[in-house]
C-alpha cells in the first residue's frame, strides 16, 4: 500500500496518458484543415471500404473526399467522425489510467500494464469510430431512399443517436474487460 506522497506521484505519473489523449484530440480537431480531405483519409478510407462492402457501390477519391456517382453523395471530412474519435479516445484513456493506478501491483508493473493498454485503446477507438460513422451514413442513406429524411432535418438526431449507441458499446466493452482483469487480480492470477 502506497503512502500519501507515493500515491500522489503515482496518480501524477499516470495522468500522462489522459493528458496525451487530450493533446492528441486538440491537435486533431484544431490542427487538421476541413478543406484538406487527404488529412482525414485514415478515417475516410476504411469507412469508404465498409460502405462499399455493405452497398456494393464504389467511390472515387476527389480532392474534397470520396464521391459516390450512383448516389451523388460525397463522403467529406465532416463525415469522418473525428470529434467522436477524440471524445472516445479521451474517455478510454482516462478509464485505462484509473484501472492501472488502482490495480494491486507495484509501480513498474502498473506502468507496464498501462503501456500494454495504450495501443489496444487507440485501435479500439479508431475501429468503433469507423463503424459508428459507417452506421450513421448507411442509416441516413436508407432513410433517404425511403423518403423519410428528404429535408434532412433528422440527420443530426440520427447521428447523435448512433454515436451515443457506439459510445455505450465502448463503455460496456471497457467495463467487461476491466471487470475480468479485476477478478483475476482478486483470484491471485498474474496479469502481464
Amino acid at each position: 500500500m502506497l503512502n500519501k506522497p507515493g500515491l500522489v506521484w503515482t496518480w501524477a505519473w499516470f495522468a500522462i496518458l489522459p493528458t496525451c489523449a487530450i493533446l492528441i484530440a486538440v491537435v486533431l480537431n484544431y490542427g487538421l484543415e476541413p478543406d484538406q480531405a487527404w488529412q482525414y483519409k485514415w478515417l475516410l478510407t476504411p469507412e469508404s471500404w465498409c460502405l462499399q462492402f455493405l452497398t456494393g457501390q464504389s467511390a472515387i477519391w476527389q480532392t474534397d473526399g470520396y464521391y459516390y456517382p450512383d448516389w451523388h453523395v460525397l463522403l467529406h471530412p465532416q463525415c469522418s467522425g473525428l470529434r467522436f474519435f477524440s471524445m472516445l479516445l479521451i474517455a478510454m484513456a482516462c478509464g485505462s489510467a484509473i484501472y492501472a493506478v488502482r490495480s494491486d501491483a507495484r509501480f513498474w508493473a502498473r506502468l507496464a500494464r498501462l503501456a500494454l493498454i495504450i495501443a489496444p485503446v487507440a485501435l479500439l477507438a479508431w475501429l468503433l469510430t469507423c463503424l459508428a460513422a459507417v452506421s450513421r451514413i448507411y442509416i441516413l442513406l436508407q432513410l433517404e431512399f425511403y423518403g423519410l429524411t428528404a429535408d434532412r432535418q433528422w440527420h443530426p438526431l440520427v447521428g447523435s443517436a448512433v454515436y451515443l449507441c457506439y459510445f455505450m458499446l465502448a463503455s460496456q466493452i471497457a467495463f467487461t474487460i476491466l471487470s475480468r482483469q479485476n477478478r483475476r487480480l482478486a483470484a491471485g492470477a498474474s496479469i502481464p
